[in-house]
C-alpha cells in the first residue's frame, strides 16, 4: 500500500505537538501561503529571511539565482 505525502513527512519530521498537520502548503507568496485547494493564510510563523522579505520576492529570487551560477557557498 502506496504511503501519502502526510504519512511520508511524518517519516522524516519531528512532531512539535500532540496535534496533526492541518495544512498541506502547496506555495507560498508575498506574506501568505496556500493550502493546496488554493485558500491563503497569513504566514505569522514565518522564518528565517521570510519574515524581512517576504515569499517569492522577484527581486530577491533574480538576485539568489544570479549568485548560485556566480558561486555557491
Amino acid at each position: 500500500m502506496e504511503k501519502s505525502l502526510l504519512d511520508r513527512f511524518y517519516m522524516h519530521v519531528g512532531q512539535t505537538s500532540s496535534e496533526p498537520v492541518a495544512i498541506q502548503v502547496e506555495r507560498a507568496e508575498g506574506a501568505y501561503f496556500f493550502d493546496q485547494n488554493g485558500r491563503p493564510y497569513l504566514d505569522l510563523i514565518a522564518g528565517i529571511s521570510v519574515c524581512n522579505l517576504g515569499h517569492g520576492n522577484p527581486l530577491i529570487k533574480k538576485a539568489v539565482k544570479d549568485q548560485v551560477d556566480r558561486y555557491m557557498h
